[in-house]
């Protein structure tokens, strides 16, 4: 099958999952939990696409590990401009089954498919000294020492901002708009008066209802930023399958020229040392039609959940271009530009295996969540 198949059949997908996304939301507003909706955006990091890490389009190199709940999208400032860098990101059993669900969905499901939610696909197009480069990969946690929506850490703190006056007035409000109904055609002088009454009880109950609801979405909004620096740096271990093509474009969308493709498969972990440390590791596999690639190497970050500091080093070895076996050094960071935005930079120095120079690339991304 051709690359722009494979492309073609993903966007279609992302599209089915975004219109499935779309009417569930429709069909469940009423009975949405809303401590649940609102955790549910609770994430310790915002990860690159497993697409750019095939490309390698990524400031880091030895990515750490994420759980991504949101369709995201990735650009690439490698090449000084936004397109066609772009990689696109959603996880579609999460958003199938649990997206728009009540949160207690995913809470009671089995071990089993809370793993299996976490598989994200990802498709991504750079171009790259004016060579056109396609990719996709999927990519699966299968080990977190946290997860926040499952965290009693956290959803203990939360279902304590539920006041029993709030319940109390909910329960008030509810019996008023029965009174109300009741009354609804009548016209009688007394029961016009009543219905006055009513409703300025229920106005008046409504009020201080939006007044809790407001001053709740900010204390959630503190617990989870609290919550979020605590653990910013929580243990995981990913794994990812992905595969890469060259072509030309210029002989039209729909007889791709295939210069060149690649498959890719790889392990990245992360391991939290005290509050503000974090230590990451990557073993990848890359088979391609010139040679077969070995790349193996740790990242070590400084910081918090709001912005991070990192050096990494890292080691590829070419089987069949032992030339070009080479040493990589990095420093960069992370920084959150808003809870949904994070920008992602960082300078490698390349040396050959004898430590020779051999070149310097700056690389930033820029990653958002669509929510």
């Amino acid at each position: 099958m051709k690359p722009t198949v494979y492309y073609l059949l993903f966007c279609a997908l992302f599209w089915g999952l975004l219109n499935a996304a779309t009417y569930a939301q429709d069909t469940t507003t009423n009975t949405a939990d809303t401590f649940g909706e609102q955790l549910k955006n609770t994430e310790f990091g915002i990860p690159v696409s497993p697409a750019f890490v095939m490309l390698d389009a990524t400031p880091e190199r030895i990515i750490r590990p994420a759980l991504p709940r949101s369709f995201k999208v990735d650009w690439s400032l490698r090449t000084y401009s936004f397109a066609p860098n772009i990689a696109l990101e959603a996880q579609p059993l999460w958003l199938l089954l649990y997206d728009k669900a009540p949160l207690s969905k995913y809470q009671k499901a089995n071990s089993l498919l809370k793993t299996l939610s976490t598989i994200s696909l990802s498709a991504g197009t750079t171009q790259k000294d004016s060579i056109n480069n396609l990719a996709w990969g999927l990519k699966m946690n299968v080990y977190r020492s946290r997860d926040p929506l499952t965290d009693k850490e956290l959803t203990d703190s939360l279902n304590m901002l539920i006041s029993a006056d709030e319940q109390q007035m909910t329960a008030e409000l509810k019996a008023l708009r029965k009174q109300m109904e009741k009354l609804r055609y009548k016209t009688d002088a007394i029961s016009v008066k009543s219905k006055d009454k009513l409703q300025n009880a229920i106005d008046s109950i409504r009020f201080e209802l939006m007044q809790f609801k407001t001053q709740r979405s900010e204390l959630i909004r503190e617990l989870q930023k609290n919550y979020i620096q605590r653990h910013w740096n929580t243990s995981m271990i990913d794994v990812a399958f992905a595969r890469s093509y060259t072509f030309d474009r210029d002989v039209g969308l729909d007889s791709l020229n295939l210069i060149g493709k690649a498959t890719g498969m790889w392990i990245n972990g992360a391991v939290g040392i005290g509050t503000q440390w974090l230590i990451s590791g990557m073993a990848q596999y890359t088979l391609s039609d010139a040679t077969d690639t070995y790349l193996l190497g740790a990242n070590l970050r400084y910081g918090n959940g709001r912005y991070n500091f990192f050096t990494e080093a890292f080691i590829q070895n070419f089987t069949r271009l032992p030339d070009k076996n080479s040493i990589t050094f990095a420093f960069g960071g992370d920084f959150k530009l808003s809870r949904n935005v994070l920008l992602n930079f960082a300078l490698r120095q390349r040396f050959s295996e004898k430590l020779s120079f051999k070149e310097i690339i700056p690389i930033a991304n820029i990653i958002c969540l669509m929510r």
